[in-house]
Parts: structure tokens; sequence; C-alpha cells
């Protein structure tokens, strides 16, 4: 108590002494409920608001906590999608997962089941239908310590990937989605997003769609995939594109496969 009081302003604490000054034990109690009870949804929007979805245990396991309680659940509003951060990135699936299986990836490089068993016992059923009031999604780049090419590390696009897999075969509302990373689309398999489940929740529920990447290059790694995000939300009432590459949204449409 004394701590938070240091931290408000001067008149205020003195106002709050005064009236504690006055009143007697039992007003002190309705006023300490009331109090708790209104500032009760606003320390869990300010503490969960936003969560991040990385491919790490410990991550996960923060996740599946929130994910339990239930004020702190109902809290959650935004996902923000991430690589392995600083001091996480040189361990690699295998010792963020360790005795859970590997993790296999495709001659393309993309993720595939079967997962580790958190990834399909803790996270699979919070990407599914948790975080009910969560309908907002970023990718946003993290800087890591490690070689983002090392298909041996996780990325950020393999977490959209996992991501996207669960909402394709789930009811998960997503309303919003910004894209400020182009790179990490390449672990996103083109497959999984001409997929005809997952193209009906794209189209159906995605109202707002922002795509700013920082840098933007003409290649078939990038090409493909953002060309399927942008040219399947068919239902949007807001389209942003911030391209550095004046010939790029010409080339995303002629190239999006059908």
């Amino acid at each position: 108590m004394t701590a938070a009081l240091f931290s408000l302003p001067i008149k205020l604490v003195e106002m709050i002494c005064a009236y504690l000054r006055k009143a007697n034990i039992g007003s002190l109690r309705l006023a300490y409920r009331e109090l708790s009870t209104k500032t009760r949804p606003a320390f869990y929007l300010a503490c969960f608001e936003t969560v991040d979805l990385v491919l790490c245990k410990k991550y996960i396991e923060r996740l599946a906590e929130i994910a339990r309680h239930p004020q702190a659940r109902k809290a959650v509003r935004k996902f923000k999608i991430r690589g392995n951060p600083k001091g996480f990135g040189k361990r690699g699936f295998a010792r963020n997962f360790e005795g859970q299986g590997d993790w296999r990836r495709t001659p393309s490089g993309y993720l595939e089941p079967p997962f580790p068993v958190d990834i399909d016992l803790l996270l699979g059923p919070i990407l599914s239908d948790g975080f009910s009031n969560c309908h907002t999604f970023q990718l946003e780049y993290l800087p890591s310590d490690h070689d983002r090419s090392n298909k041996k590390m996780a990325s950020e696009g393999d977490a959209l990937a996992i991501l996207l897999r669960f909402i394709a075969s789930s009811s998960r509302p997503i309303s919003s989605f910004h894209i400020t990373t182009c790179g990490s689309l390449s672990r996103v398999p083109v497959p999984l997003l001409q997929d005809l489940s997952f193209t009906r929740r794209w189209q159906e529920n995605l109202r707002e769609l922002i795509f700013s990447p920082p840098l933007v290059t003409p290649d078939k790694v990038l090409n493909s995939p953002a060309s399927l995000l942008i040219t399947k939300a068919t239902n949007l009432t807001k389209l942003t594109l911030k391209l550095f590459y004046p010939g790029f949204l010409r080339q995303i449409f002629v190239s999006a496969p059908s």
C-alpha cells in the first residue's frame, strides 16, 4: 500500500489520508471492495491484453497459465506472433521441447505434424477456441541471436503456420491481421493457405488486413503466401498496404494462385 501511494500525485494521497482518518472500519471495507471490483477488470486488461505466441516451451506454458484463469483469459485481445527471442534462439527446437519428440520439416522447410506434446495439448486448445475475446493478430519481427535461415530454429513464420493450421480446423474468430515482416512468410505452407477450410475461415471472418513490411522484395518465396493472404480476404472492410517495391501489388494479383 505504501509503495502504491508513493506513485500517486501528492494531492490525491492527501485526500486518501484525510478520508482514512475520518472513516470507520466498516466503511473502509466497503470502499476497498468497491475499489477492488472496479479496478480488477482494468488490471487484467493492462496485464494480459496482448500476449506473445512463440514456439518456446516457456512461452506456451505461460499462455496455458493465462488460459486457466477466468478473468485473465477474458482480458486477452491480441496475439503477437513472434520468433524465438534473444536467449532462446540458440536452444533450437530440440532443447525447447526436450523429450517430447522431434520437430519434423518437409523438404520445403515447413513444419509438419506430429508436433511436440506441448503444441497439441497446451497450445492447440488455446489457438482453436481459447481467449474468446481475442480477435486480433500481429505477425512481428523479434530480434534473435541465431541465423534466421537455420531450419532448426523457430521463426515467427513457423508460429504463424501453426496458428493458421489450428484456425483452419476450428471456429476461432479472427477479425484483424497485421503483417509487419515478410521473410517469415516463407515458412508458411502454400497448400495450407489453399485449403478450403482455411479459405472459408479467412473469407468469412477477416475484416481488417494491414500489410506493412519494412522491406518487400519481388521473389517467389514471398509472393505466393502474400498473394494468397491478400487475395483470399474477400470480405474486408479495411485493407492497408504499405509497400516499398512499386511493382509488388501488381505481382501479387498476377501471381496469386487460384
